[in-house]
């Protein structure tokens, strides 16, 4: 039969059917373990999942279903579905992530302002090209002002990587005779992960973009370290707290008011294991590296990869990775006895960390979230 199509009436359904779709099933806990009675009761007599929720017209849909008997919410286990026991959980790849601190003052709206009180026409996009998931990367440099655009390879998609290569090309011009910020002014990227190591970016090798304050631990000078960022911030240069994790950020806020991150060492996981290294329990320090996530002001972590140590490398690697995540950039650094005091020698050996034994954490800090790790 012929139809009339009337834009009215059609626009008119088309905006309830969108409306209902939105809607969803309504689920409360009533409905929720009916549907789980039925579901169950039928399974056990070896109805199929589909069979079951047309025949009973239930308000849910096969995938649901399934997701509630993997997730543990009904009472049977997915053992009696064969189609069930074959699935394999889906792998997934971290997003790198970007810190809110990253983004302060380097949002899309602060980019035009300052192209237009700095009188700035020309300017560069960076990017990245992905080939293999998981693979190389290219981070392309275009110039906006004529149709010319460079290529650094890169081994993987991380920010340390791509930070790595720049500061490598910087190098290479300032030993040509160029400067880099003339040549990129300004340089427009968006939020991917792989930029977020923002000061290694913007740091031009001419000059000095901020400090590294160290020690000892130099946090037991909190007072003159708080006068000293103070100071230094004034003429707009970055200030970095290098620590081993024992003294309290989240007990004195005044300290990380006035830095800009902490490069935080996790040497151990282990209680006892960190108290024979570093003769203090390592439950501050970790107390500190969550903290420290949680405010956005973790520049980085390192752990040192110690020789023949397979245990406790892999224990702190795990549980620094999973912490961290793509947050911030997780450096593991090989062992080397030079400077290292005669009682720990004897303990940790006079022979340095091989490059590959190391290589091999990093490849375990990166499967357990860390896409930033990399060895040194």
């Amino acid at each position: 039969p012929k139809r009339l199509y009337r834009a009215k009436e059609a626009q008119k359904e088309y905006q309830e059917l969108l409306v209902e779709a939105r809607e969803g099933i309504p689920l409360n806990k009533e409905s929720f373990y009916e549907t789980e009675a039925i579901v169950s009761d039928a399974v056990k007599h070896g109805q199929h999942i589909y069979h079951i929720i047309q025949s009973n017209n239930l308000p849910t849909s096969q995938s649901t279903v399934y997701r509630h008997i993997q997730k543990g919410y009904y009472s049977i286990s997915p053992i009696p579905l064969p189609r069930a026991v074959k699935f394999k959980p889906r792998h997934s790849s971290p997003v790198e992530f970007v810190p809110k601190w990253a983004k302060e003052g380097r949002t899309y709206d602060d980019f035009l302002v300052y192209l237009e009180q700095n009188h700035i026409s020309d300017y560069a996009e960076m990017d990245s090209v992905i080939g293999r998931i998981g693979g190389k990367i290219i981070v392309t440099l275009h110039f906006n002002a004529f149709d010319f655009m460079i290529g650094l390879l890169c081994d993987n998609k991380t920010a340390a990587e791509t930070a790595s290569k720049l500061s490598a090309l910087k190098a290479r011009m300032k030993t040509a005779g160029f400067d880099f910020g003339e040549i990129f002014p300004v340089l427009l990227t968006d939020n991917g992960g792989e930029f977020s190591c923002v000061h290694d970016i913007e740091n031009d090798c001419d000059g000095i973009d901020g400090i590294t304050v160290s020690g000892g631990e130099c946090t037991l000078q909190n007072e003159f370290l708080i006068a000293l960022f103070t100071e230094v911030r004034r003429f707009g240069k970055t200030c970095l707290i290098d620590s081993n994790g024992s003294f309290d950020f989240a007990a004195d806020p005044r300290v990380l008011a006035v830095s800009d991150g902490v490069m935080l060492d996790v040497k151990a996981v282990e209680k006892n294991w960190s108290k024979t290294l570093i003769a203090h329990s390592s439950e501050l320090v970790l107390k500190n590296l969550d903290y420290l996530l949680s405010v956005g002001k973790l520049h980085e972590v390192r752990t040192v990869i110690l020789p023949g140590r397979d245990r406790e490398n892999a224990e702190t690697v795990r549980y620094v990775a999973k912490r961290i995540g793509g947050q911030c950039p997780y450096k593991l650094i090989r062992y080397r006895p030079f400077g290292v005091r005669e009682r720990y020698q004897k303990l940790l050996g006079e022979v340095e960390t091989d490059r590959e034994y190391a290589e091999r954490f990093a490849a375990l800090a990166r499967e357990r979230g860390a896409s930033g790790a990399f060895v040194v």
